[in-house]
């Protein structure tokens, strides 16, 4: 059966389009104008050794790696496309919600807009990420459960339960997105759904989609679980919760508030149930994360409804001078936002004028610091390699590289081949899945180890030298040589780090988590 749409709904749809292309194209132009991030290199290597879990990520994302690398080879273009495609989706979707509410190609045009020029889905487009594709499966998983609602058919409930799944194996966050919609509905009019078969078959599809990854964490001590007590115990207790409220402004975009703002306030005023829904969803997901300290960037794949629903309502009902003015505001801040959230500007002229806008408030360097985390890896790996030609040809024959964490490990991996250099390893993340080494080593490469992990395997290590980089985040990192290492499989258990930094409660640098 064909549907045809209302006039304003196809406007809003071939706006929708338009958009899209333009975000497509404005990440595309840019994808490899700053190097590797370290997760990139991270995906790279869970990409080699497949699986259905890793300790601090769900297993979608290096499948996907896979998938792309098979298909379009090893290129940083191709590794990053996936999240331009995501992004460009992300905008598209917006519109789409913008025409099932009823709205036109203005309310396309400012919802796409504020997508566009969001600073959290800027960066998160930017390079491969997990997180750039959480607004994808959150807003389709309101799709669907929009349309299960209107018409609780079986097979509309099982694909809600398979998207939910497959979000799942995404990002294990999308379990907070279930929870708030549970109790969004226990809430509303609509909870006598509860008392009916079908959500129900579409918590048992998620559970049974999802159910590899909880194979995998049983057969790995529930690795995950462990991670996210030490995210809990170190960086997220260190986050005030002011932080994560004042966050929504900068990561969505200070003149997007309005809109989310009377987004919020239309979808709880709606006589409609399944649209009031909407608007409590989002408050317990905002009073969840708000409790439990989360990163500001946490809530961000839960905004689009909010978005679509406001750009309708003030295209409804703002002056045409008005919602003129937002419009324009809202293009030139988010040109202003996009320079300091996409790769335009060098990084160091992009630090200088953060510093000059912003300084008294944050330093540029927390807002660029996965900007700075793209340079510098080719350059520490031939400083690995120059350490290692220090060795003789009998220490060489079995050596190996200790890397502080899965950053170090993946990238020096990465440039193996070509600068003959010994296997890597790390007690960071997963990789400590992947470790000990099979044989104990003749000799040891230690690259920015902690001392107490170096002296786990070292008892005389020897400093060779200290990595220097203007601009890297390794900048500063020391590389000991170690000629007669400790016996490894028995140090390897001290050297396990499920957590971020060199010490728990370090400030994160990944987007991985």
């Amino acid at each position: 059966m064909t549907v045809r749409l209302s006039t304003s709904a196809a406007a809003a749809i071939r706006v929708g389009v338009g958009f899209a292309a333009v975000k497509l194209l404005l990440h595309l132009s840019m994808l490899t104008r700053y190097g590797q991030h370290r997760d990139e290199y991270y995906f790279q290597d869970c990409a080699r050794f497949l699986d259905f879990g890793y300790v601090d990520h769900a297993p979608l994302t290096p499948w996907l790696v896979w998938l792309t690398q098979t298909v379009l080879g090893d290129s940083l273009f191709a590794l990053r496309l996936p999240a331009a495609l995501a992004g460009a989706l992300t905008v598209y979707l917006g519109a789409h919600l913008v025409a099932r509410l009823g709205g036109g190609a203005f309310a396309a045009a400012l919802c796409c807009a504020a997508i566009l020029f969001a600073p959290a889905y800027l960066r998160m487009a930017a390079m491969l990420n997990i997180v750039v594709f959480e607004p994808v499966f959150w807003t389709i998983a309101v799709l669907l459960l929009l349309r299960a609602l209107e018409s609780p058919r079986t097979a509309r409930w099982l694909a809600l339960g398979g998207w939910l799944g497959l979000s799942l194996l995404n990002k294990h966050t999308t379990i907070f997105w279930i929870v708030a919609m549970a109790g969004a509905l226990a809430l509303s009019p609509q909870r006598r759904i509860l008392a009916t078969r079908g959500p129900w078959l579409a918590a048992a599809l998620a559970v049974a989609v999802f159910s590899p990854n909880l194979v995998w964490q049983a057969s790995n001590n529930f690795a995950t679980l462990e991670f996210m007590r030490s995210m809990r115990e170190g960086i997220l207790a260190s986050i005030p919760r002011s932080l994560f409220a004042l966050g929504q402004l900068l990561y969505i975009g200070p003149l997007a508030a309005p809109i989310w703002l009377a987004g919020w306030w239309s979808l709880a005023r709606d006589r409609s149930a399944e649209h009031r829904l909407l608007a409590t969803h989002f408050a317990i997901l905002f009073a969840f994360f708000l409790w439990s300290q989360g990163k500001p960037y946490y809530l961000a794949p839960a905004y689009l409804p909010l978005l679509a629903a406001g750009a309708v309502q003030i295209a409804a009902h703002w002056s045409v001078f008005a919602r003129g003015a937002l419009a324009a505001l809202l293009v030139v801040t988010g040109t202003g936002m996009a320079l300091i959230s996409l790769p335009i500007l060098p990084i160091i002229e992009l630090d200088r004028g953060i510093e000059r806008v912003l300084g008294a408030i944050v330093p540029a360097r927390a807002l660029t610091h996965d900007m700075h985390d793209q340079f510098g890896w080719r350059e520490l790996a031939e400083t690995v390699a120059a350490a290692t030609a220090t060795l003789s040809p009998e220490e060489r024959r079995t050596a190996v590289i200790i890397g502080r964490d899965y950053g170090v490990a993946s990238s020096l991996r990465h440039f193996a081949a070509g600068l003959d250099l010994p296997p890597a390893y790390s007690g960071n993340m997963t990789h400590y899945l992947w470790g000990p080494p099979p044989t104990q080593p003749s000799a040891l490469i230690a690259v920015g180890l902690p001392p107490p992990h170096l002296s786990a395997v070292c008892a005389n290590p020897e400093e060779l030298q200290r990595f220097t980089h203007p601009i890297a985040e390794t900048d500063g990192l020391t590389i000991h040589v170690c000629r007669q290492p400790n016996d490894i499989a028995t140090a390897w258990p001290l050297l396990k780090k499920y957590y971020h930094g060199d010490h728990r409660g370090a400030p994160a640098r990944e987007l991985s988590s």
